[in-house]
């Protein structure tokens, strides 16, 4: 499931790499401290794997952007997506946000004006838009020392990657894997775009744009909800579908 969380804003500025001051938004958005805990300290396991099982999207909205200062002024209105496989991490958002709308985001205030929810039923195949950039990499040993490298959609490693990572989250939710392991995600068009992302000083790179994902329905539903690649809970890999194709 998902919500489509509107706030009203007033001139609220934030760094352009604001990723972390939106996670800590939702995490405090949590109606129930005991899940709060679990969610940030613990989470979901698969191996030696640990997914929080949630994404979202970046704020839109009119802003402006200050070279200089490298700060983005949202003007008036923003919105973004909160997605998630768990039902019960969205409810625990929305009991909160509906009875107490005036909050804090960078220590100004914003107000929730309105809050929609959808839940996606996947086909085999569709396209779909990134609404966060989608991250994927390989852990290297270099020196005695581990170095990350990032992956492109042109790289033969990018699809196995989150394959992969969507069987491990799928085993972590359902405690179980899933029936079908198959998945592919390939670009639509020619126009990608790589991204640079700063969250608190860790270098993040992405891509965004338009991507054709297919394969197992299992696999599609837990990728549509709890994202698309790695660090999704920092706010990457969220989708929108544009269309089916299968």
């Amino acid at each position: 499931m998902r919500l489509f969380i509107k706030l009203g804003v007033d001139n609220l500025s934030l760094p352009v790499h604001y990723n972390h001051y939106q996670q800590a938004l939702i995490y405090n958005w949590i109606n129930d401290e005991y899940y709060q805990s679990f969610l940030h300290d613990v989470g979901f396991k698969a191996d030696k794997s640990t997914f929080k099982m949630f994404t979202f999207s970046k704020f839109f909205g009119n802003y402006n952007y200050n070279k200089d200062t490298k700060m983005i002024t949202f003007t008036d209105k923003i919105w973004f997506t909160l997605s998630s496989p768990n039902d019960k991490f969205l409810e625990y958002i929305i009991d909160k946000i509906l009875f107490t709308k005036k909050y804090l985001l960078n220590r100004q205030g914003v107000q929730v004006e309105d809050i929609k929810y959808s839940k996606f039923s996947p086909s085999k195949g569709l396209e779909v838009e990134t609404k966060s950039p989608i991250t994927a990499h390989v852990s290297l040993k270099e020196n005695n020392k581990t170095k990350t490298r990032y992956l492109s959609p042109a790289d033969i490693e990018f699809n196995e990657i989150i394959r992969s990572n969507l069987i491990r989250k799928f085993e972590a939710f359902y405690g179980c894997e899933p029936q079908d392991g198959n998945f592919t995600i390939k670009p639509s068009d020619g126009r990608l775009k790589m991204t640079i992302s700063n969250y608190k000083g860790f270098i993040i790179k992405g891509w965004e744009g338009k991507f054709y994902i297919s394969g197992s329905p299992d696999l599609l539903k837990i990728g549509y909800d709890a994202g698309l690649g790695a660090r999704n809970s920092m706010g990457f890999g969220l989708v929108e579908k544009i269309r089916n194709f299968v």
